[in-house]
């Protein structure tokens, strides 16, 4: 939601803040290059920290970078946004690949691996009644994302657990949700 969802919001976005198509490619693009470079990125905190250090800048910047949108007035500002949150689909597939690869039993993983990337087309679907239905339209569906992922980083990370020094392990229960 926090990466996809920008072109089913456009329409309204360039109505609320006037810009040309050139832009509207250009804005969009931030959140392809953010993929890019946080994938990689990625890939280097999982395999040093584990996957729940990604995970948790995932949710950080996905709703940092969506109430950059919510908010936004200016292209710049859509542009900084949809780059913030588009750092979060390439920070989470590691982690997520990681979290599979340590919590699922080897006979489960290709199922649940697939659930995991049927998520993104089941997101575009969900997001499609909030941005239409919602009061507030484009810029509440934003700040609903944002408290989705805000939601995922409590999951990750409950209040009164903390990062031991030198490892990503939470409390028993607090990590990923078993398939």
């Amino acid at each position: 939601m926090a990466r996809f969802s920008w072109g089913l919001m456009l329409p309204d976005i360039r109505q609320a803040i006037p810009f040309s198509p050139q832009v509207a490619g250009g804005i969009a693009a931030c959140s392809y290059a953010a993929y890019c470079l946080s994938v990689l990125f990625a890939s280097f905190l999982t395999y040093r920290f584990g996957s729940r250090v990604p995970a948790l800048l995932a949710a950080v910047t996905a709703a940092s970078g969506l109430f950059i949108l919510a908010f936004s007035s200016l292209p710049l500002t859509l542009a900084t946004g949809l780059f913030i949150a588009g750092l979060s689909s390439g920070l989470a597939s590691p982690a997520l690949a990681g979290a599979v690869d340590d919590t699922i039993a080897p006979d489960r993983q290709t199922l649940v691996n697939t659930v995991i990337n049927a998520g993104t087309s089941a997101g575009i679907i969900l997001s499609v009644p909030v941005l239409f239905f919602m009061p507030g339209g484009w810029r509440a569906a934003c700040i609903v994302f944002a408290l989705l992922a805000l939601l995922c980083l409590y999951r990750l990370c409950p209040p009164g657990t903390a990062l031991p020094a030198g490892s990503v392990a939470l409390s028993a229960g607090s990590g990923y949700a078993q398939a």
